[in-house]
């Protein structure tokens, strides 16, 4: 996954074949879309740019159950599980 837009497909195909599934993003994507999210918000001066990331706007309407927001999730993961 490169991009909330791509993230987005993924989720919603998977929505389409399995509708009740539990669907849990994370990995580098996601890891890296928090980290510009807090440099935007800590730099409030800083106008943010419009990207392709999470935590913007424009991919509030992914429809993942649960996001795994850390620079090695497994742990994350497991514990989730």
């Amino acid at each position: 996954v490169l991009s909330s837009g791509s993230l987005r497909n993924l989720v919603l195909n998977i929505r389409k074949h399995i509708p009740d599934t539990c669907i849990i993003a994370g990995g580098v994507f996601v890891w890296k879309s928090f980290q510009a999210y807090q440099v935007t918000e800590k730099n409030q001066k800083m106008e943010a740019e419009q990207t392709d990331l999470l935590f913007e706007q424009n991919s509030l309407d992914i429809d993942a159950d649960l996001y795994v927001v850390a620079p090695h999730g497994s742990n994350s993961l497991l514990m989730i599980m």
